[in-house]
Order: structure tokens, then sequence, then C-alpha cells
């Protein structure tokens, strides 16, 4: 008797434990289809998107329900699971797409290829794009394998809704667009280099005159590696140019060969800034010349403006890989004033103005290239000070600064909004031949890359290089 009391609790034991294992397995089968398993990191968005022509897109429970005129149409859930979508024309065909960021089972969908040996059942991230259309049904378009980043969240770009910003969960951004058949990786970022004072002395053009037939190419040929890796480079034009050999001279009036401006163009450099103290040294003439050459060769050419101008331009905007950017440019003085008569030939450093340009511009990128401050002093004046504190009140990214011929220090300064302004308050001379002081033959190079961000664009990261001058 005791023995089969024994056999039948035995029995009942192994049952009980089987069905305690088979309910356990159902349970975590069920959980693991309702996404339980899933990246606790994950924020499943709730949203409403009205699309057009009576028809709603609502995510709700990490599952798409899409309606027309209050009628349900399509539903996308069961082994999908929604993190966020969006609803944009992502190919410029007119039609809207359905993009939805999306966790399924499995690397791959039906199309594996074909040199993979097996499809791993474990979550993955995918980007799913569906054709939306006016009926509220949706045509299958263009599914991802697995993302191979985990993206936290995704987003339109506000000026171009055709391009898709998304974060990783380490906080970096990228940028997608529909390229053909499929989404394709974008450039999310703009490197700069930037230069000091391009000041050209007797000694520098009597030399190019004597061993290098006039030309010169010379003076930049050691910098053409950076320039050229550079997205954007950019030099402070300390003495302007002439077309006239006889308005050639040096210091203290200086007025530099046109040809001069050959060699910054065959270097690849992209902005000049023209605002300087001598910008006005050979009267408009030096400045119609210098803004026609480059004109003409499509550098773009800040602070100074030809005679021929009917307006005031105050910034010159370039684009570069889905950002935009302002560039201002200032001097404190020049050593002929000619605002009596050529209103906007030189813009100058005058606070009311400077709030008039940099509040009406609209840009997401905005770098201020300045003439200011002391010669050959080491530290910022007051003036220089009380600017930089004026440029970071009104959000400007990047000011550089340029003038006093020696290297200055650079400070990260933050605005009442907590906006970090990036100031160098002095690169020191690019090219000169001011040899009295080893001070004045040392240069700043400075490199820095903007980059998207989820709030707008930052500067990612900035190095000031110090490179001794040629001597000639």
């Amino acid at each position: 008797m005791d023995k089969h009391i024994s056999h039948s609790r035995i029995i009942r034991n192994t049952c009980i434990f089987i069905t305690a294992i088979v309910i356990l397995a159902v349970a975590v089968f069920v959980m693991d289809r309702c996404g339980a398993f899933l990246p606790k990191w994950i924020s499943w968005e709730e949203r409403v998107t009205e699309a057009g022509d009576g028809i709603t897109v609502t995510l709700h429970k990490r599952e798409v329900q899409i309606s027309k005129n209050d009628v349900p149409v399509h539903k996308i859930g069961g082994a999908v699971k929604t993190q966020d979508l969006l609803v944009t024309d992502l190919d410029r065909d007119g039609d809207q797409e359905l993009i939805l960021l999306c966790w399924r089972r499995g690397k791959y969908g039906s199309a594996q290829p074909f040199w993979e040996k097996d499809n791993p059942q474990d979550w993955s991230q995918h980007i799913f794009i569906y054709d939306l259309n006016a009926d509220g049904s949706v045509t299958n378009k263009w599914f991802s394998s697995d993302n191979g980043v985990d993206f936290k969240r995704f987003k339109r770009m506000e000026k171009n809704p055709q391009i898709l910003l998304m974060e990783d969960v380490e906080g970096k951004c990228t940028l997608w667009r529909w390229d053909s058949w499929g989404l394709k990786n974008m450039p999310n970022e703009v490197r700069f280099v930037a230069f000091g004072d391009n000041l050209i002395h007797d000694t520098i053009y009597e030399y190019a005159d004597r061993e290098n037939g006039g030309y010169y190419d010379f003076l930049y040929k050691d910098v053409l590696p950076d320039i050229r890796e550079a997205d954007l480079a950019v030099l402070q034009l300390e003495s302007i140019l002439v077309d006239d050999p006889d308005m050639v001279s040096s210091y203290p009036y200086f007025g530099t060969p046109l040809a001069v401006g050959d060699a910054i163009v065959n270097a690849g450099f992209d902005i000049v800034s023209g605002a300087g103290n001598h910008a006005a040294d050979k009267g408009i003439s030096g400045i119609n010349a210098t803004t026609d050459l480059f004109a003409d060769s499509g550098v773009t050419c800040l602070g100074i403006q030809n005679s021929a101008d009917t307006e005031y331009r105050p910034c010159e905007y370039i684009s570069k890989n889905g950002i935009r950017f302002a560039f201002f440019d200032y001097t404190y003085g020049t050593t002929l004033d000619m605002r009596e008569k050529y209103h906007y030939a030189v813009h100058y450093l005058e606070e009311e103005q400077i709030r008039k340009d940099i509040s009406g511009c609209d840009a997401d990128f905005k770098a201020v290239f300045v003439h200011w401050g002391t010669e050959y002093a080491d530290e910022p004046d007051e003036q220089q000070l009380q600017y930089a504190e004026l440029f970071t009140e009104l959000g400007v990214d990047v000011v550089i600064g340029t003038h006093p011929h020696v290297i200055q220090p650079v400070q990260e300064m933050q605005g009442p909004d907590r906006h970090t302004t990036l100031v160098v308050f002095s690169l020191g001379n690019f090219r000169a031949a001011q040899s009295f002081d080893e001070r004045t033959m040392r240069g700043g190079e400075l490199d820095f890359t903007v980059e998207h961000c989820w709030d707008g664009v930052r500067i990612k990261e900035w190095e000031l290089k110090e490179f001794d001058i040629p001597k000639y």
C-alpha cells in the first residue's frame, strides 16, 4: 500500500511539473509575441496623423491602424511591433508614404540574401516603407533588413521633409534620403578649416617676381591637403587686391597683385573674409577688383561689397550636407572711410547694425568673422570681450577673429539660453613677412566640424593647430 501511494505521488508531482513547464513555456511564448522581451530603452510612441483626403493613421499599443473617413481600412500589427511612424512624400512623387520604425523576429524577411546561411530569430529593428493609397490601403514599397544600429527615434528634417534624421541609442544622428530604390545614408557633417591674416608684404611679391614668374601658388602649397580634405576652407584677406600693377604696394597702404587672388582660388579656398582695416587702402577700385575676381571664380567674398551693389547684404548663405550656413564679416575700422559715398563697401563693427543683421538671419548655423583687437596683444582687449558677449547673446555659433597678428586664446562662451558660442579671438597671421617678432611668424589653423543633432546642428569637435609661417 505504501509503495502504491508513493508511486501515485510521483506520477502526480511529475504531471504537475510538466504542466507547470508547459504553462511557463506558453506564457513565455505569449509574452515574447507581445514584445515583452524587447529592449527596455524603447519608447513606444502613441500618435494620430492626418494624412489628407480623409485618411488617418493611428499608432496605438505598437499597432498601426489606417482609416478612411473614420472607417478602418488596414491594420499593421501582430508580429510587427511599431516603435514610431511618419507620413511624408519621401520619394517626391506627389504621393504620401507611410514609414515605420518597427521590430520583428529575424534579421531578414522572405528575401533573405543568398549568402546568408540562416536567419537568426532574435528581435531586430527595421524600417518598413509603404505607399499610402488614396483609399487608405497600403502597398509594400521597401522593407529593410536588420538596421544594424538601434535607433532611439526618428523625424523628418523641418526644412526638407524628404530627409530623415535618425538618432541612435548613443545620441549619434544620421541622415537618410530615398535614392532610386531604398534609403541611402547621406553625409551629416561639414568640416571647416580657417586661417588668419593673408598679409602680402613687398618681400613676398618681390620673391614671387624674382623666383616664381609672378605666380603665387607657392604661398599655399603646404596647406593644400588640409584645404582639400575640408568641406569649406576660409582665409582672412588682410591686403586688398588690385588689378593695376602701379597700385601694388606694401605697408602702410596695401595693394596686393591680383595673381594672389588667383592662387587663393587655385588652392581651393571657398570663402574669403574681406572686411579688415586695409580693405579700403586702394579705395573702391581695390574692393571692386577683389569682389569681381572672387565672384567670377565662385568664391564667396564676405564683408566687402562692389560699388555696383544696390543694397546691403548683411551675410552670405551657403548650404552644405543639409545645413544652411550664414556667414557675417565685420571690421573695427579702415584706413579710409568711404561710407559717405559707398554705403555698403565695407561692413563695420557697429552694435546696432550687427543686432539687425544677425537677428534677421534665417540659418541653421551662424558664423562671424571679425577684424578686431589690439595688434601684437596676446590677450583679447575690452572691445573684443564686449563684442564676443554680444555675438554669444545673439546665438552665433562660432566667432573667428583676426587683426592682432598673433594667436590669442579660444573660449567657449555660454549665452542666456545656454547656447554655446566658440570664440577664437585671433588666429594670428597666415601669410606675412613681419619677422621682427617671432609671434607674428606663428599662425593658427582652426579645424572644426559641424554636425546634425536632434535639436538642430552643433559643433561636434574643434582644434586649433599652430604652424610656422614660411619666410621668403
